[in-house]
């Protein structure tokens, strides 16, 4: 992927390590350069009062496969509780007719490093391996249940 500008402050957008997008420190921009929406969210309702934990954009009400989750129209990361992480998960792969990926990248040290806060209760989430297929890393609070996932990470889960 080349060097690409940020389109929003003119700053350099830089690759998040594994995944296919671009970020701008400055403004906290994302650029998704194959943005299909491969994760299959549907928006839903308006706006919530909880902020996203990477960019600060105010989650929005969303449907994965008839599981309600919290979105965010900007990072496109989403929030759901433990037990809809579950359900979409094996739904998804139910529905799934494709190959499993190949070529699974290793889980980058640097990705167990992040710190992210609970939007609910603003307590540190848990940043950790996904235990299952798909080499991801999710973060997770124990106190409320939910789980953040970034971008794709749900699509990599379904088809590994």
């Amino acid at each position: 992927m080349k060097r690409m500008e940020c389109e929003s402050c003119g700053a350099p957008m830089i690759k998040s390590p594994g995944q296919n997008y671009l970020y701008c420190e400055y403004c906290m921009t994302f650029h998704f350069p194959e943005n299909d929406n491969k994760d299959k969210v549907e928006i839903i309702g308006d706006e919530k009062l909880m902020k996203c934990p990477l960019c600060r954009e105010n989650l929005v009400e969303a449907n994965i496969v008839g599981e309600e989750v919290a979105f965010c129209n900007n990072c496109q990361g989403m929030l759901l509780p433990r037990k809809s992480f579950t359900i979409v998960i094996d739904k998804r792969r139910a529905q799934y007719s494709g190959k499993p990926m190949e070529h699974l990248q290793k889980i980058d040290p640097e990705d167990l490093k992040r710190t992210i806060h609970c939007p609910k209760c603003k307590q540190k989430m848990e940043t950790h391996p996904y235990y299952g297929p798909g080499r991801v890393v999710i973060d997770s609070c124990a106190h409320c249940c939910l789980i953040w996932l970034d971008q794709g990470e749900i699509t990599k889960i379904e088809k590994a």
